[in-house]
Parts: structure tokens; C-alpha cells; sequence
């Protein structure tokens, strides 16, 4: 955790220790929804990456859009089972107003290291913008993620919905098979778990625009 988080989970116990943290933090009065942040791809690949998911993971189809992602799981503090909201949000609309529009190439099917733990595509980054938005938001990133090496994704089958039965087979269609689609992204949503509805975006940013909307439901526009 580098010294900004550090000193954003030491005032957070500070102020628990005063027995009222304030309307910025997400509380164990509350406990804390799972945030990510994503690029959500825009049709019509959307489309035709849900076809490969609605044959091996239609859970995960029914939870989310096909998108990049950027942050797999915003670090909280897990002893206080608190996050700093506002602080979070704000790294995201820097981030945001940093960069323009740009394309990227989703290439081959991977899994992490082995098929039950899901597939995923590769992303071909020529501008390097990806790069750099993931350098930018990796003081977000939970440390248990960034230790396992995780890199930005397209996720196609999921290891923690897909039918166990499915996940082999899955592998086996999909293996090192190369797609080449191109897409231009143009905005960045945090997004927040609902165990029992999925995933919805409650913050929007056109890339290089400080202007954020609040959307309802996780999907492209």
C-alpha cells in the first residue's frame, strides 16, 4: 500500500476510534460493497462476446457487460471493513481527465493458469493508454490482486460462476484462439457488487471530461 492509502486508513481509524467516522466512509455499520473499475466495451463486439459468454458462462452474462478491467477490487480496510469513497472516486475522475478516447485490439483467449479460474483476452494496447490508466488507478487495486500479478482484461468465462463441468470444455474451445477485434473506448465507470442483482456502475466518466453521471445498471452506452 503505498503512503496515500496509508495515510487514508490511518485517519479512518482515527476517526472510528472516535466512534463516528464521517459520511465519506463506507462503515462496518454497512458493510462495504466490492468496487472495480471498467471500460465497458461498446457494441457490436459487446454482442458477439456475449455469445461466447452466453455458451460457457451465462451467469456472469446476466450479472455484467463485456469490459476491460482496469481494477478488479478497490482496496478497503478489512480490519475496519472501511472505504474511502470520495478518495476513491476522486483518483478515478483524475484518471479520466487524463487521457482521451482511444482503441484497443481484444486478441487471445487465456486462462489464469489453469482453466477453473477463468478465460479471458488479451488486449492489444498500441497507444498505450491502457497502460497507463492501470498504472494511474494501481494505488486502488486490493494488494491480494496486485500480488497475484493481475493485468487489465476482457473476461469471457468466469471462475467463480462458471459450471465447473463448462470450465475444461470452455478452455479447450477457446484456447490461444486469437479474435482481433477493435473497439474505442471512451469512458470509465466504477461499478459496485450487488450479490443478489450483480454488478451496476455508479460512476461514469467521458474520458477527458471532469464531467461524472451516476448510471443504475452495469452496462455500455
Amino acid at each position: 500500500m503505498d503512503a496515500g492509502w496509508h495515510a487514508i486508513w490511518t485517519r479512518s481509524s482515527r476517526e472510528l476510534d472516535g466512534g463516528r467516522p464521517t459520511s465519506a466512509w463506507h462503515s462496518a455499520a454497512v458493510p462495504v460493497a466490492r468496487r472495480a473499475v471498467v471500460l465497458f466495451v461498446p457494441q457490436p463486439v459487446a454482442a458477439v462476446i456475449d455469445d461466447v459468454r452466453k455458451r460457457w458462462d451465462p451467469v456472469m452474462l446476466g450479472r455484467i457487460d463485456p469490459h476491460v478491467t482496469l481494477v478488479h477490487d478497490i482496496v478497503h480496510d478489512i480490519v475496519h471493513d472501511i472505504v474511502d469513497v470520495d478518495a476513491a472516486d476522486r483518483c478515478v475522475q483524475e484518471a479520466a481527465a487524463a487521457i482521451a478516447p482511444f482503441e484497443v485490439t481484444l486478441t487471445t483467449a487465456r486462462c489464469w493458469s489453469r482453466a477453473a479460474n477463468g478465460v479471458y483476452l488479451d488486449i492489444d494496447d498500441p497507444t498505450g493508454a491502457i497502460e497507463a490508466l492501470h498504472a494511474q488507478l494501481s494505488a486502488l487495486e486490493s494488494p491480494g490482486w496486485a500480488r497475484a500479478g493481475f493485468h487489465p482484461h476482457v473476461t469471457l468465462v468466469h471462475g467463480r460462476t462458471v459450471d465447473p463441468d463448462l470450465a475444461e470444455p470452455a478452455w479447450s474451445a477457446l484456447c490461444d484462439a486469437t479474435f482481433g477485434w477493435t473497439v474505442r473506448l471512451s469512458s470509465l465507470d466504477v461499478i459496485e457488487l450487488d450479490e443478489a442483482t450483480g454488478w451496476s456502475s455508479v460512476l461514469r466518466l467521458q474520458l477527458a471530461d471532469d464531467a461524472a453521471t451516476s448510471h443504475g445498471r452495469a452496462a455500455a452506452r
